[in-house]
């Protein structure tokens, strides 16, 4: 799995909108659309953010599919 599919599914079990998160870790909707679509690279600090938002960690959003 990649960075923004593991965003993607924890938004979902989440239910979490990708704008709910975006405001969260304190960056724009498209900025947060960019990592989900995997155009962007996150900052460590702002994996953190995303993790610590998701209520997950780090490596549930980086791990392998099953």
């Amino acid at each position: 799995m990649d960075l923004g599919q593991g965003i993607r599914v924890m938004l979902a079990k989440r239910q979490i909108s990708q704008t709910k998160l975006a405001k969260e870790v304190e960056v724009t909707r498209p900025y947060m659309s960019s990592l989900c679509n995997n155009e962007r690279v996150p900052s460590f600090g702002l994996l953190e953010k995303i993790s610590d938002a998701l209520d997950c960690k780090l490596w549930e959003l980086i791990k392998e599919s099953d």
